[in-house]
């Protein structure tokens, strides 16, 4: 096995030449022609620098810890591509953390397991407390999601408004003219039944809520069940909300076996806006939301400064919600009842 001694010696330089040019940081002190000889004597010779040894040396991992409970959902498989492009280009390793104890997680950093964390659970309000577990000034933490009050001080953040997403959908059926409204929730339904609810009142709207226990993972089965509990327990709502799209998709479903066509009888809106929602029967009316924008901006701008050892100034970057109007919301009114035979 070749070391860095058996490059320097076929380059014919220093093997601390060798370790700064390997290492991407040569300086004007270290000849093109001299970079060169080095490269192609470590080419020649298999040479490849020890990650465990570059760690020690230069007090870093090169590597991103993404931590999240939703991994399963394709709005976060989608991201998850996207993160391993970006931190590859960078030159650093990507390490998936479940996100199930905040100790674990200040754990990570304590011990420099990863120069940076990317924290997306959600509410992101409280990413702050991991600041504070860092072992050093150049780990960063990252918080990515929607905000409430504000982005959390001293950390990286990218972040949107769920809120301003809700009113917009609300506004939208409102628009259509409908009167009668149920938020399908997954347990106590969180954030956005609540600004579901504000939004519904401040148009005279009534909104009904309908709910399932939770489980480990929303899947589309729940939405079956929730839309079946829906045609009974809300027999004069025109317009179902969902909290997400993998949810609405069962809902659609689940409307389907009850005999209701959507959006003939009934109107069906979603949540982020997965790539699988505007290939629905019909496609499915959802908001936008813009994670893998603020993973991979704020990501990126963590990274450049990183390598190119510049000073490290957190920052929040608010990127916006879009609303996507398709075929599964129209008016109650104007729309004819077209009944199965």
């Amino acid at each position: 096995m070749s070391t860095i001694r058996h490059v320097a010696q076929a380059a014919r330089v220093s093997p601390a030449t060798v370790s700064r040019v390997l290492n991407g940081k040569a300086s004007a002190l270290v000849s093109e022609a001299t970079r060169q000889r080095v490269l192609t004597a470590a080419e020649e010779l298999g040479y490849r620098p020890s990650a465990a040894a570059r760690a020690l040396v230069e007090g870093t991992t090169h590597t991103v810890a993404l931590t999240t409970t939703q991994l399963h959902d394709p709005h976060y498989a989608r991201m998850l591509s996207a993160v391993q492009a970006l931190i590859r280009a960078h030159g650093y390793h990507l390490l998936l953390v479940p996100d199930e104890d905040d100790q674990e997680l200040q754990s990570l950093l304590l011990s420099r397991r990863a120069d940076v964390l990317v924290r997306l659970r959600y509410p992101v309000d409280v990413a702050s407390r991991f600041v504070e577990a860092r072992a050093t000034p150049r780990q960063v933490v990252v918080a990515i999601g929607p905000v409430e009050t504000g982005p959390p001080p001293g950390c990286f953040c990218g972040y949107w408004d769920d809120r301003e997403g809700i009113n917009a959908l609300i506004e939208h059926v409102a628009g259509l003219g409908h009167r009668r409204l149920a938020y399908l929730a997954i347990g106590t339904g969180g954030r956005k039944r609540r600004f579901a609810a504000e939004a519904a009142a401040a148009r005279g709207q009534d909104l009904q809520v309908v709910s399932v226990d939770p489980s480990p993972a929303e899947d589309p089965w729940q939405g079956h069940l929730l839309a079946v509990r829906a045609v009974a327990q809300a027999p004069q709502a025109t317009m179902l909300v969902c909290p997400n799209d993998v949810v609405a998709l069962g809902v659609l479903h689940g409307l389907h076996e009850c005999g209701k066509s959507v959006p003939e009888d009934i109107s069906v809106s979603g949540y982020n806006d997965i790539p699988a929602s505007a290939f629905s029967v019909p496609s499915l009316t959802t908001v936008r939301t813009p994670l893998v924008e603020c993973v991979t901006s704020v990501l990126d701008a963590v990274l450049t400064s990183l390598d190119t050892d510049a000073a490290i100034e957190p920052y929040a970057r608010r990127l916006e919600t879009a609303l996507v109007v398709r075929s599964s919301t129209a008016s109650p009114a104007d729309r004819p009842r077209k009944r199965r035979q």
